[in-house]
């Protein structure tokens, strides 16, 4: 595989929300698609749009848990069964708040009500998850020396305000860990950067209760423009990035859009903040 122009790539948690809506914006681009969720329902009514807009060959729904070692696997087979290659992996998948609270922006969840199930449920669908699925692709792609890992994590507020307990450490625990995949994979053609909405999106996951004007929520298709990007051999060599779907401008070129919507992933721009003693030899 030469370039990524056609790529193969898995999308997690593609049933609804964001994640259907990037399903629906890969298939549009001619991108072929393993979809998986848990939710086989939602699962398979994303993948019947896809197929109606791309074809039937070009979709392949995958129902699985992305906590599971053996689901992952599965899905990656799938794949390469229905394909013969895996190109990219976009990590959609995870649990919000609404799940223990859904006015949680009008009544923020706050550490002490947060029991250790609860925080334990954030960690093992959030990072473990994340984790699993990165871990599931990750040779394959080094094998190939080319590919993407692409990582929807959340806002820095988000991770470390008030109300977010939980999720934000989760999520954090992601980010930091898609700069530690990074780095690991300098020196390859395989990349990994992360894609964030940039504030709250106008999905089921957050709650029509007038806390916030629903006109002000963010549309899901605005992720759309950047992953296309991201997934495309346009993004060669660009690796250790978060992108703000938000502020990418699709009127802008590609170059420029990036530029003005990426930084550093997990702020590294911040700077060394610990002094290492220097290897010795043997």
């Amino acid at each position: 595989m030469k370039d990524l122009d056609a790529p193969v790539v898995i999308i997690t948690g593609a049933g609804r929300g964001i994640g259907r809506c990037l399903a629906n914006g890969l298939s549009a681009a001619g991108m072929r698609l393993v979809l998986m969720d848990l939710d086989e329902e939602t699962l398979h009514s994303t993948a019947s749009g896809c197929r109606s807009a791309a074809g039937n060959d070009r979709v392949v729904a995958v129902p699985g848990d992305i906590t599971s070692e053996n689901d992952a696997a599965a899905v990656v087979a799938a794949g390469l069964k229905a394909f013969g290659a895996i190109h990219a992996l976009v990590n959609n998948a995870g649990i919000g708040r609404f799940w223990i609270r859904p006015d949680f922006l009008r009544n923020p969840i706050r550490f002490w009500e947060i029991t250790p199930a609860q925080w334990r449920r954030f960690i093992e669908i959030d990072a473990t998850g994340f984790f699993v699925m990165t871990s599931a692709v990750v040779p394959l792609l080094m094998k190939q020396n080319v590919g993407r890992i692409v990582t929807v994590t959340t806002s820095l507020d988000t991770m470390i305000g008030a109300g977010n307990v939980g999720y934000g450490g989760a999520k954090a625990a992601v980010e930091a860990t898609m700069s530690t995949l990074a780095d690991d994979l300098r020196g390859t053609k395989v990349t990994a950067n992360v894609l964030v909405p940039g504030g709250p999106v106008d999905t089921p996951a957050f709650a029509n209760d007038g806390s916030i004007p629903r006109s002000a929520f963010i549309q899901p298709d605005v992720m759309v423009p950047p992953l296309r990007w991201l997934l495309s051999s346009a993004s060669d060599g660009v690796s250790g990035r978060r992108f703000i779907a938000r502020k990418w401008d699709p009127l802008l070129s590609d170059s420029v859009a990036a530029e003005q919507a990426g930084s550093p992933v997990a702020w590294s721009q911040l700077g060394v903040q610990s002094q290492l003693p220097e290897p010795t030899g043997h």
